[in-house]
């Protein structure tokens, strides 16, 4: 692949596969930010970056889809904690009835401020480390005992908290955010109002462009990334997103596990993104290059 030494993957998840290795094709691409979702994948990000830390930006975060096992509340109990934020008032007594079936099952809700202490060491220890990926997520339901889905949801209040305190942890260090946004436009766009922070990637950006139009006018200086494994699912969503956002707001993302796979997935974002901004190929490699270099 031609110009893959300028490819940047600004979004992926190569420990979800347990792989802690770039392929040499893939280290020849011009960066890849690796993310971290949860307790388990922390150490093996770390890890991957520590192999290849000319080519690895790591991100350390958490999560929405783990929100619902973290508390701020010290001495609560699995009950209150889980009740606290998974019942809502709607479908009470269904809820309920799966939260019963659940709550052996479900851990001690881990108290969150322990593991902004962790995130924050990180940050600390190394100055390329950023922090994702975080966020809201609207349409993420916990799964049942038998891996079916429940009607059980993290409150969105909840979500907010938890997407906010790593926030305002990379605000106190400068560091980049990789930010989840799911059927969610309002509460990530109140998530970085809390924070007062922009050093923002809206990643694998699907808010539509009316919604990315009006981020752009209260917070000029976020980033949206395109990925062609989610946002391509709807082309027209895509096209009409690419055709808003400045060239200079760009990035590219492969937004998967896969690693032997983020010099195709970005390069062909590459390919819509040029067709859409009716430019060059290579004028969009090089752009998307300068925008992240001007980030680090």
């Amino acid at each position: 692949m031609s110009g893959i030494e300028k490819l940047v993957d600004t979004h992926c998840h190569p420990t979800d596969s347990d792989n802690v290795n770039l392929s040499e094709h893939t280290r020849k691409m011009h960066a890849v930010c690796a993310m971290s979702t949860h307790i388990e994948d922390q150490d093996k990000v770390r890890e991957l970056y520590k192999g290849y830390p000319d080519k690895v930006i790591p991100y350390y975060g958490y999560h929405p889809w783990w929100s619902h096992l973290f508390t701020f509340e010290e001495n609560i109990s699995k009950e209150e904690h889980y009740e606290s934020i998974l019942l809502d008032g709607k479908k009470d007594d269904i809820k309920r009835e799966q939260l019963r079936g659940l709550l052996d099952t479900l851990p001690m809700p881990i108290l969150f401020q322990n593991l902004l202490i962790d995130i924050e060491e990180r940050l600390q220890d190394n100055p390329r480390a950023q922090v994702g990926e975080v966020g809201i997520d609207r349409v993420f339901r916990v799964k049942g005992e038998d891996g079916k889905l429940t009607i059980l949801q993290p409150s969105i209040e909840h979500q907010k908290r938890v997407a906010v305190a790593q926030v305002k942890l990379a605000k106190k260090y400068n560091r980049l955010v990789s930010m989840h946004s799911v059927s969610a436009t309002q509460g990530s766009l109140d998530i970085i109002r809390a924070a007062d922070y922009q050093r923002i990637v809206l990643h694998s950006c699907g808010i539509g462009h009316n919604a990315i139009t009006a981020a752009r006018k209260e917070f000029p200086d976020i980033y949206f990334g395109f990925s062609k494994a989610i946002n391509a699912r709807s082309m027209s969503l895509l096209e009409d997103s690419i055709s808003v956002t400045p060239l200079n707001r760009i990035l590219t993302e492969s937004d998967f596990y896969d690693e032997a796979h983020f010099p195709v997935q970005v390069g062909e974002m590459v390919d819509i993104i040029a067709r859409i901004k009716d430019e060059s190929r290579d004028f969009i490699v090089n752009k998307v290059k300068t925008n992240f270099d001007e980030l680090f």
